[in-house]
């Protein structure tokens, strides 16, 4: 025993965020109606959901589709090139080592075919009634007339690489070693996400936080910037996330009160590991991840 008393460790730490409320969604019923209510009064709507490469863009575009309803539905898997294709274009980045890669500092758009991007371009343009246009790089097909980014947490991905649920971008690997998978995300995926993010957030409407699979969480991109300039003016904490190792043992279990039995130890816990750490808003009773 290291404690006589029962820990008090908060393991979900949130910052509260004050006045924006009405703009944060909870769920897939609250943030369908919003959506839906951008879309309203007019002959057509074009509703693009970009998607980190983490995301479950088909679970995603099913949920959407049994809520929106929309007339025409459309995804990006089609405007990139093969993916034998874009493992000989990757290939020096990869490299054969287990662990070290290189750094790639390229954008989607390397991966894409034009002529298929100005196709589908020209389909979403062509059709009527609510348009759904969903997937990876969807803010370079068409700024449409509402855009959400579709985002998921470091940490997550790298728990849904050990599940073996999630393959790195254009690569059929689910059921690869953990640490390969990893070596690809870090050296590639998520080099081109953050790239990615940072390249059209300033087009963005809504912001969509997918890492709690049933109930995801959505923000309007003024509720995400005032909620990160409110958390950088007082004391705040990121989420912390325990691992374990060959070295482990029961103390965080007991000291920070991890309830994680499904792992025989814990060895590794970190709170400012920055990329795989993220912080936490809390607007209202709706809660949103947000990756370092």
């Amino acid at each position: 025993m290291y404690l006589k008393y029962k820990s008090n460790f908060d393991k979900y730490p949130s910052t509260l965020i004050k006045g924006y409320d009405q703009a944060a969604f909870g769920g897939y019923e609250a943030l369908c109606l919003e959506l839906l209510s951008r879309a309203a009064g007019g002959d057509k709507h074009v509703l693009c959901v970009d998607c980190n490469a983490a995301v479950d863009v088909e679970d995603l575009k099913a949920q959407l589709i049994r809520r929106l309803n929309p007339s025409h539905v459309y995804d990006t898997t089609g405007i990139f090139w093969e993916n034998d294709v874009i493992q000989k274009q990757l290939k020096r980045y990869v490299t054969d080592d287990r662990v070290f890669g290189v750094l790639y500092n390229g954008a989607w758009s390397d991966f894409i075919d034009r002529a298929a991007l100005l196709a589908l371009r020209r389909q979403v343009e062509e059709a009527e009634g609510l348009v759904l246009l969903i997937g990876i790089a969807a803010g370079d097909v068409t700024q449409g007339d509402t855009l959400v980014y579709a985002d998921m947490t470091i940490w997550e991905t790298q728990m849904r690489y050990r599940d073996g649920s999630l393959c790195n971008f254009a690569a059929d690997n689910r059921d690869e070693d953990f640490i390969r998978k990893f070596k690809r995300g870090y050296f590639i995926d998520w080099r081109l996400d953050n790239r990615h993010k940072q390249s059209i957030f300033s087009r963005l409407d809504y912001y969509l936080d997918t890492v709690n699979r049933a109930k995801p969480s959505m923000i309007t991109r003024e509720a995400f910037e005032n909620g990160l300039a409110q958390l950088l003016r007082q004391p705040f904490r990121t989420v912390p996330f325990f691992d374990e190792g060959l070295w482990g043992g029961q103390w965080m279990r007991e000291v920070c009160g991890v309830e994680d039995y499904t792992k025989p130890n814990f060895a590794w816990s970190y709170s400012l590991l920055f990329q795989e750490n993220e912080v936490n808003l809390t607007f209202g009773d709706v809660r949103v991840n947000i990756p370092g």
